[in-house]
């Protein structure tokens, strides 16, 4: 999140990181309007494509938008089958006697 004094370096700074950790977007959140280099910079970053559809790889987002509803962060779905369950643990003894 940033507030005051935001610009086109943000973005670039952004683009950047999700670039170097190969993230599939950013968001940025700021307190002002975002400039209109701010916008073309971060439309030129294009889009992720996912199974479930396109999202912006880097998302401008204003606390107003988000506190008035107006504005969400669009973001990839996530299968959760791709996460391991862990195994159940069997229970060790009378877990329901404290001994008290």
């Amino acid at each position: 999140m940033k507030g005051g004094g935001v610009s086109v370096d943000q973005i670039h700074k952004l683009k950047s990181v999700i670039e170097r950790e190969k993230a599939l977007v950013g968001i940025f959140i700021t307190l002002n309007e975002p400039t209109k280099p701010m916008k073309a910079e971060a439309a030129a970053a294009g889009f992720a494509d996912t199974t479930w559809g396109r999202v912006p790889r880097i998302q401008i987002l204003t606390i107003e938008g988000l506190l008035s509803y107006s504005e969400a962060a669009r973001l990839p779905v996530v299968d959760s089958s791709a996460f391991k369950k862990a195994p159940k643990e069997k229970p060790k003894g009378d877990q329901g006697d404290l001994g008290l």
